[in-house]
């Protein structure tokens, strides 16, 4: 798995292999600037019925495609890292994630801030479980660019 998760401390509870995989590829895709990056998260990461509820909400096929279309205007880099996760399931169809994200601006200036997000997931004692739920919590002032 890459840097996304590379700290995180996961639950006692065995979580199934490709649960861990599918997280981690998301936000490696929400970290990346390819213009396939929504692409990507309609179809590998959510379900067709999927939501990415935070700053704006995306829900189904086609508002994941475009959830990316304007998430590299104000910034040059980003980068999650997962720092705990919980969930009291065996399944993990239910995660609630700790972690930090840090932006980088075109002025060369960087942010970090805290958040906490739910991530709800199918399929997940398949090798390919679908998210269909992430919800994001995060007090933004740490984030807000000083000029």
């Amino acid at each position: 798995m890459g840097y996304n998760t590379a700290l995180a401390e996961w639950p006692s509870i065995q979580i199934p292999h490709p649960v861990k995989e599918q997280v981690d590829k998301f936000f490696s895709i929400m970290d990346t600037k390819a213009p396939e990056a929504g692409d990507r998260l309609a179809e590998e990461i959510f379900a067709s019925d999927g939501v990415m509820d935070g700053h704006h909400r995306a829900e189904g096929t086609e508002a994941l495609r475009r959830c990316r279309d304007n998430a590299w205007k104000v910034i040059q880099s980003r980068r999650h890292e997962l720092l705990k996760v919980y969930t009291d399931s065996k399944t993990a169809e239910d995660l609630l994630v700790l972690g930090q994200v840090t932006a980088g601006y075109h002025s060369g200036e960087k942010k970090r801030g805290e958040f906490t997000a739910r991530i709800r997931l199918v399929d997940t004692q398949t090798r390919h479980p679908k998210i269909t739920l992430y919800k994001v919590w995060m007090d933004a002032s740490a984030m807000v660019k000083v000029d």
